[in-house]
């Protein structure tokens, strides 16, 4: 084989592997997959790559030149950034995917994603929001944790909305896009100077405290499925390693469940019916639809950091892939007819309810992820929500001007 044969090939089994990520894909990839989709045999992949993990690695590799190169060399404003990273994400879809896989699966990933763009020349530490990574480059090193909350707020935002656009196979243009998209960080989409007094937001939070008392008692199933994925990885999570850490035998699981879907199944059925019982005794006081969607992201991040086993769950439930959400989602009473109505805002963003209500779900979690990751307070926690409200409402730049 020729040295441009080889190159081509390898660049072959390079874009099999990432075609994985062309849609929602938390598995992962298999090389009896990807030398199908290379057409070759999967023995003819170690012929150009030593291991998987180097396969791995140069798809990494790959990752962070292309990033690279749509960066500048130092610190620009969001509006210049927001443009480069939905023009690179347009051109390569597999990349949105593949960054959301990443950062689930890996808590130091966006530690490793700061010494690789540093690496590479871009120096992240213009944009004063950290000074470098831990010793041993598992977070981030914080210096400006309002610039933080500001950054994770617009990647966030943009990933959500990048991710339900090709999701749903919207066909706005990537310009049309990413000035909608800044509009609405410009403005948020209310657009309102006040949203409710410090008194009225001091009452909220009182009445969205959740008091020990008040949580449904934990299940040993749940909480060893927590566990394992706490100390293997979503990747090593697996039913028999589930019913090592409760010290069963696998087939003792099914004594208590039918099949390992029932068990999933019935585990997190029962977690998400109790948030959502809590979210709507809670988001049933609120006065105003603004007030709603604030209690909403205050409740559930209270109820993270009191059951942090249901996030990790959850991740790892749309890793192993959608088809027991339809079963769980069904059984759960929600009048979808409302989460289909639109959701009006001044910049005229395309929204409806249940995006909207993905929206801060999905912002919440963030946060609750950063509290794990980089060691961020209750304090911290609860003042992101705040922030991340009112830049849902008024916009970031808004907050900038005061």
């Amino acid at each position: 084989m020729s040295v441009i044969q080889e190159k081509n090939t390898r660049n072959s089994i390079l874009e099999a592997a990432f075609s994985f990520y062309n849609e929602p894909q938390f598995m992962n990839v298999p090389l009896s997959g990807i030398a199908g989709r290379a057409g070759i045999t999967k023995a003819a992949i170690f012929r150009h790559f030593k291991s998987k993990e180097a396969l791995f690695d140069s798809m990494r590799s790959r990752y962070f030149d292309d990033i690279r190169a749509a960066l500048p060399d130092s610190a620009v404003e969001y509006p210049s950034l927001l443009e480069r990273i939905v023009a690179l994400i347009n051109d390569h879809k597999e990349y949105l995917f593949y960054t959301l896989y990443q950062y689930i699966s890996d808590t130091s990933f966006e530690a490793r994603m700061f010494v690789e763009l540093e690496k590479r020349g871009v120096d992240l530490r213009s944009y004063g929001i950290c000074s470098g990574v831990s010793e041993n480059e598992t977070r981030i090193i914080i210096k400006n944790l309002k610039k933080y909350y500001k950054l994770l707020y617009e990647i966030a935002t943009t990933f959500f909305f990048l991710s339900s656009r090709f999701c749903n196979n919207e066909s706005c243009p990537a310009g049309e896009f990413s000035s909608s998209l800044n509009k609405m960080f410009e403005h948020g989409i209310s657009g309102s100077e006040h949203l409710f007094s410090d008194k009225r937001k001091k009452e909220i939070d009182s009445w969205c405290s959740i008091k020990a008392e008040d949580m449904p008692q934990s299940n040993p199933f749940f909480d060893a499925l927590s566990e394992v994925i706490s100390r293997k990885g979503f990747p090593g999570t697996t039913v028999e390693s589930i019913a090592d850490e409760l010290g069963l035998a696998k087939s003792s699981l099914y004594t208590y469940f039918r099949n390992k879907d029932e068990l999933i199944v019935t585990l997190v059925e029962r977690e998400l019916l109790s948030l959502v019982n809590v979210v709507k005794l809670k988001t049933d006081a609120a006065a105003s639809e603004d007030e709603r969607g604030y209690v909403m992201m205050r409740t559930m991040l209270e109820y993270y950091l009191m059951r942090p086993s249901v996030v990790s769950v959850a991740a790892w439930l749309r890793m192993r892939g959608s088809f027991m959400f339809d079963s769980i989602m069904g059984k759960i009473k929600i009048d979808e007819t409302e989460f289909e109505k639109p959701k009006e805002t001044v910049t005229n963003f395309p929204m409806t309810m249940k995006l909207f209500y993905g929206w801060l779900h999905v912002l919440v979690t963030t946060i609750f992820c950063q509290s794990r990751i980089n060691g961020l307070s209750l304090d911290d926690c609860t003042d992101a929500i705040s922030t991340y409200y009112k830049y849902i409402q008024q916009g970031v730049y808004k907050d900038e001007e005061t």
